[in-house]
């Protein structure tokens, strides 16, 4: 018989709510339902508005970037852009997968250090745009 470690109430009430009896480990016998399983109970999503609000953003970022590898001729660029976003993005996950993150107020942090990469990435992605856009102006200028 296969040992589940026990749920705290916590889980128990987000587990049970959200994922439904197809993740319910005293049911699943199935490799990949027990895969889902372990990926569910190792990072912890919060849903407050906040960090929802930060999933949106990380969603539209990602859409932006793979819209600009599938219909831009400068996809060299966008593809760099998309694998500095995965890193952060693993490096946030990283962070989700640590309970110890969130206690005593941590969880302001983890969402400043979540914003923070992705507001930097963008800022420093326009600034690259405006200023090679100035570039080529300024180049077309001399002409």
């Amino acid at each position: 018989m296969r040992k589940v470690k026990p749920f705290s109430e916590y889980q128990k009430g987000i587990y049970g709510e959200i994922l439904g009896e197809f993740f319910n480990p005293i049911f699943s016998t199935k490799p990949y339902q027990i895969i889902l399983i372990r990926l569910f109970l190792c990072i912890m999503f919060p849903t407050d508005n906040e960090y929802l609000t930060l999933y949106v953003f990380y969603a539209i970022a990602f859409l932006a970037l793979l819209a600009g590898i599938c219909f831009t001729s400068s996809r060299k660029l966008y593809i760099i852009n998309l694998i500095i976003y995965f890193c952060y993005t693993f490096y946030s996950i990283w962070i989700f997968s640590d309970p110890e993150n969130f206690k005593y107020g941590g969880s302001l942090g983890v969402l400043f250090y979540t914003w923070a990469f992705l507001i930097i990435h963008i800022f420093l992605f326009v600034l690259i745009k405006v200023v090679f856009m100035f570039y080529l102006y300024l180049k077309n200028l001399k002409r």
